[in-house]
């Protein structure tokens, strides 16, 4: 039995726009970004720089991602702005308790010698703080539809990540310490910008314990989602470092974002879009508009998907030349196809997963999450232990195949016979 969904179609076209350029623009910067920082940190630093800063994003998204989503959801059901200024000053203050402690065990390990350096220390006190609060911020500004002052802040941080990398290899950092120092000082002023639009819309020391409460009992559960949905996202970058270590990991992370960050793009565009039609069409309990819409996000993906991947064929030398730093480009053709048509599947396994999450199916959307984990960890390995860096990318492949026929299959139990 489908029970009535609230919906929100207010997106207009400048929204779509905004949300569109702020994708498509950061994308191209961060892939630009990363053939300058990798000309500075070498592959091996490279490696170790963005492999020791996902994890920090993994922190960051388990303190935050839980709150961000309890946010975006109870800022509609509430009708005054005074509560929604509540809500807003609640989810920072949660997320800061969580930091805050988090940050004394951080720094417990520097003064026991388990952290190696004043970098490595700062950097990820400085990054752990301000990467827990950009979900927050994100879905304030979401919420509000100042999509303008989100893409703002989405393009900020990526320009800024590269002449940062510009500025402290000129100071003497080298390797992983610039790439940490780098990604540090830019979340500290994207995310400092994003603070300073939302300033007068919250009252951090004013704390309603009642607002707390309700986030935490919404977005606690989500916590598992959180973390399995990072570990496929991020996880075959490490499978890679475990089984070819961090040079053959930095490597992949610049081939495969080149490939695989255009199809991740157009996913969350296509989102947008398509979400709250499919939202309104299980509202109204409409399936045959439940297939229509689904098939036009399907076509939708393909259909500048395949275009794309031409594009990308016909254009690789200039690609690998100008997006690739010399010690980045051993093989890196195969691995940037593979990861488009990889990361192109994972964009289509948000048409059921979207599904799952209008059902309020979380639980199943957890089983996918796990699906793809298990299948990530086996394929991708055992493929690049055997054939290499190309094995692991087609091990992300077959993965991410899996996983999609699994959320196909889960979304049509959950939607029963009707469909």
């Amino acid at each position: 039995m489908i029970e009535k969904i609230k919906v929100n179609l207010n997106f207009s076209s400048d929204s779509m726009f905004w949300v569109m350029f702020g994708a498509l623009f950061s994308a191209f910067v961060t892939i630009i970004g990363f053939r300058v920082t990798g000309e500075f940190s070498g592959a091996e630093g490279f490696g170790n720089g963005v492999l020791r800063y996902g994890i920090i994003l993994l922190l960051a998204g388990l303190f935050a991602g839980p709150t961000s989503q309890a946010l975006g959801k109870y800022y509609f059901d509430e009708s005054s702005f005074e509560k929604r200024t509540e809500l807003l000053s609640a989810s920072l203050q949660l997320v800061l308790i969580q930091v805050i402690i988090a940050e004394i065990i951080v720094t417990f390990c520097y003064l026991a010698g388990k952290v190696n350096g004043v970098i490595y220390f700062s950097s990820y006190c400085v990054a752990l703080l301000f990467e827990s609060l950009r979900p927050i911020c994100s879905a304030w500004l979401q919420s509000e539809r100042r999509f303008f002052y989100y893409a703002v802040g989405l393009i900020f941080d990526a320009l800024l990540r590269p002449v940062l990398a510009w500025g402290f290899s000129h100071l003497g950092l080298i390797s992983t310490e610039l790439i940490l120092a780098s990604y540090a000082t830019s979340s500290v002023l994207s995310v400092g910008l994003m603070l300073l639009l939302i300033a007068k819309k919250t009252d951090i020391l004013h704390i309603k314990i009642e607002q707390i409460l309700k986030l935490i009992k919404y977005g606690y559960p989500l916590i598992t989602n959180s973390l399995l949905g990072w570990i496929v996202s991020a996880g075959d970058r490490y499978v890679i470092a475990a089984a070819l270590g961090a040079e053959a990991s930095g490597i992949y992370i610049a081939a495969s974002a080149i490939g695989g960050r255009i199809p991740l793009m157009l996913g969350n565009v296509f989102e947008t879009y398509h979400r709250p039609q499919i939202y309104e069409a299980l509202a109204s309990k409409s399936f045959e508009k439940l297939r229509s819409r689904s098939k036009k996000w399907l076509i939708d993906i393909l259909r500048f998907g395949l275009m794309i991947s031409v594009a990308i064929f016909f254009f690789m030398p200039i690609i690998e030349k100008y997006l690739l730093a010399s010690e980045f480009r051993a093989g890196a053709k195969i691995i940037i196809m593979i990861s488009f048509f990889a990361y192109l599947i994972s964009a289509i396994c948000f048409i059921p997963q979207r599904i799952l999450y209008a059902l309020e199916k979380t639980g199943l959307v957890s089983t996918v999450e796990f699906s793809g984990l298990l299948f990530m960890g086996v394929t991708v390995y055992f493929c690049g232990l055997v054939f290499g860096l190309n094995g692991a990318a087609m091990g992300l492949l077959l993965a991410f195949t899996m996983r999609l026929i699994v959320s196909i299959a889960l979304a049509k139990r959950a939607l029963g016979p009707s469909i």
